[in-house]
């Protein structure tokens, strides 16, 4: 779950190290690509939703919430500060990650990140949903470009009325989709925590304790999806990583029914880019 964060109105409050920054302005760093999603627009480019929140740390260790101040659509805009925790560590920059959550870790040396990619997403109509995309950035100054960590997985699907109420999505030789992560500020390349090494380094990339069960599907939850004869396109967000075995996406419908959509060839998810599958129709209780 993804923690939330409040702040009084008419309050904007700052951090107060001397040499964080009073103000952020971010915007989405494409990288050549045809990109993706805190919102996708008509032209399938990511642009920032009115009031989205970020996690900031401002030159110091502390996690703090930052609050999109601009308009749904706007692909570069103002941050503004609701929490302004200082911290015990200076950094050697600013790192800001999208969405905000209260657990993120950062290295004090490396300024990488210890997240987690939720085993659960949200249906958005024609766009991804908010906050199952991880995007991260950092720089020295106030001006800042999110990078996309995930890569995504495209369904376009024609029905006559049937409504979707669950999409499972997993990997047929059981690989990891979510989880504990290690992320790459500087680039947005990232790692998925696989196993324990015995005891803590403190360091992000450093030995790990295994603090669970490797999750192999990923869920996005439905509501209000009706397929219709022109289809609904459905995203998935998905760490990068080759499916050695291919995919199997599992449908599942309000009405009880549900069927399978099964790709045996190798699957290969890439950061930053939309990975189509070929349109087909919902037929109930059936595997494709």
């Amino acid at each position: 779950m993804l923690a939330s964060c409040e702040r009084s109105e008419g309050q904007v409050v700052m951090p107060t190290t001397e040499k964080s920054a009073e103000r952020l302005f971010i915007g989405i760093d494409d990288e050549g690509e045809a990109a993706t999603r805190v919102q996708l627009n008509e032209a399938i480019k990511t642009v920032w939703t009115q009031g989205d929140i970020i996690s900031v740390y401002n030159r110091t260790n502390a996690n703090n919430c930052w609050k999109f101040a601009g308009q749904t659509g706007e692909r570069m805009g103002e941050f503004i500060a609701l929490s302004n925790d200082v911290g015990k560590r200076e950094l050697p920059k600013i790192v800001a990650i999208y969405p905000y959550n209260a657990e993120y870790w950062i290295s004090t040396t490396s300024c990488n990140v210890d997240a987690k990619l939720s085993e659960e997403q949200i249906y958005a109509e024609n766009s991804y949903g908010l906050g199952s995309s991880i995007m991260v950035a950092a720089g020295e100054e106030g001006e800042l470009f999110m990078r996309n960590v995930c890569g995504w997985l495209r369904l376009h699907i024609s029905g006559n009325g049937e409504r979707v109420r669950r999409v499972g999505l997993r990997g047929n030789n059981e690989e990891q989709v979510a989880g504990r992560i290690f992320i790459d500020t500087s680039n947005g390349e990232s790692s998925l925590v696989l196993e324990s090494s015995g005891g803590g380094s403190g360091e992000v990339g450093g030995v790990l304790i295994f603090d669970g069960d490797i999750i192999t599907e990923v869920s996005l939850l439905c509501t209000e999806c009706e397929l219709t004869p022109e289809g609904r396109t459905l995203y998935i967000a998905l760490p990068p990583q080759s499916f050695a075995k291919g995919i199997t996406a599992t449908i599942e419908c309000e009405d009880g029914s549900s069927m399978q959509r099964i790709i045996e060839r190798e699957v290969v998810i890439k950061r930053n880019h939309i990975l189509p599958v070929k349109p087909f129709a919902y037929a109930p209780n059936t595997k494709l």
